[in-house]
């Protein structure tokens, strides 16, 4: 399956995001700021198949993040939650080339299908 990269500064919620994509066979990587989340997504071992990514993290907007990530792999699917949706972070977003933005709270079903949606046209997802 993948390696999927969360990104969030709330400890609680990586730890169940990363359960429910583990479940699914998934492999996962944590960040809680955009220094780490870059560190990782870099690594030499294990690509990145996937971000997911909160848009309010502590040490900046998540916008930030998502252009480095998307200045180093153009095709990298990005998933964007958030807590406080709002229109210009929304098109921001949008011109960045994210695959999805979700509001939070988040439902997981609908994450499930966006994951698998997000890695097959890629192919990467077996």
């Amino acid at each position: 399956m993948a390696t999927i990269l969360l990104v969030d500064d709330d400890a609680g919620f990586l730890t169940a995001l990363e359960r429910l994509l583990v479940q699914d066979g998934h492999r996962t990587r944590r960040a809680a700021d955009r220094a780490a989340a870059l560190a990782q997504a870099g690594a030499d071992a294990d690509p990145i198949d996937l971000v997911i990514a909160d848009l309010e993290l502590c040490d900046e907007s998540g916008l930030g993040l998502l252009r480095e990530l998307r200045r180093a792999d153009p095709e990298l699917p990005l998933i964007v939650l958030t807590a406080a949706p709002d229109a210009s972070s929304y098109l921001e977003a949008l011109r960045l080339g994210v695959y999805e933005y979700l509001p939070k709270p988040l439902d997981f079903a609908e994450l499930r299908q966006v994951v698998r949606r997000a890695l097959r046209p890629v192919g990467r997802v077996a």
